[in-house]
């Protein structure tokens, strides 16, 4: 991987985060680590737009997330509204 990129060209979000606003907590170590990681990983995000915690699916297979309720690792309830299934995030979308 290329600093700020993959080979490819396309950018990497690893090292950054979308977290919900406010100083609230985490569930575990392992979560947390995982808001930081490439969606080529396993990537969480919080989606303000949707209320709510997200796997992110990379854009090469679609892009999106689906939506989680529950920590996959220690199995505490996840902040946001509970909303399940396949999203997709649009917010740079333009419509032509």
């Amino acid at each position: 991987m290329i600093p700020g990129g993959h080979i490819d060209g396309t950018s990497c979000p690893e090292g950054t985060q979308r977290l919900p606003p406010g100083d609230a907590p985490l569930c575990c170590d392992d979560f947390r680590a995982r808001t930081f990681a490439c969606y080529f990983d396993i990537r969480y995000e919080y989606w303000p737009d949707n209320a709510g915690w997200f796997v992110i699916i990379t854009p090469d297979a679609g892009g999106g997330g689906i939506a989680i309720n529950f920590c996959p690792h220690c199995g505490a309830k996840l902040a946001g509204e509970g909303h399940a299934g396949r999203y997709f995030d649009l917010s740079g979308f333009e419509a032509k």
